[in-house]
């Protein structure tokens, strides 16, 4: 798609009935090199995560059910963020982004509250999840060289 005329692209997106699910997809990328580029420029670390939801999770709890059920409506939309989201290039950028989506997807405990928040084991799991990718930063800080305001 590179160097087609925009218009031309959205009416084809229109066309498939893909737009939103595209824009999502291309706004979130966006966001993700601007913040990153703005850590190279001032010298921070910045991680990036994308959440699981309820429907990549394979064993779901009767309540669980119940809330994968209220939330179909918008079902193929997330499952067509996710496809376009990783499509894109960020694993060729070295921008640090971390997808969580299948993170539940065999786990047979019950997590979400609803489609896409979890509760305390949920976030246990994820904090835990998050700590691998975190930690080895933290560790190879120089911390002598920090400076402080007081």
């Amino acid at each position: 798609q590179f160097g087609e005329d925009k218009t031309v692209i959205r009416e084809k997106e229109e066309a498939e009935g893909k737009l939103p699910a595209t824009q999502t997809a291309h706004h979130y990328n966006e966001n993700i090199r601007q913040v990153n580029a703005l850590a190279k420029e001032y010298g921070f670390y910045a991680l990036f995560y994308w959440q699981p939801t309820i429907f990549g999770k394979l064993y779901r709890s009767s309540y669980e059910e119940i809330e994968k059920g209220k939330a179909q409506p918008i079902q193929g939309f997330v499952e067509e963020v996710n496809e376009l989201l990783f499509a894109d290039d960020l694993a060729y950028e070295n921008i640090r982004f971390y997808n969580l989506s299948d993170l539940f997807m065999t786990n047979q405990d019950p997590v979400f509250i609803d489609w896409c928040h979890v509760g305390e084991k949920g976030n246990l799991i994820i904090s835990q999840r998050m700590i691998r990718d975190i930690k080895p930063i933290i560790d190879s800080l120089d911390t002598s060289k920090r400076q402080f305001n007081e």
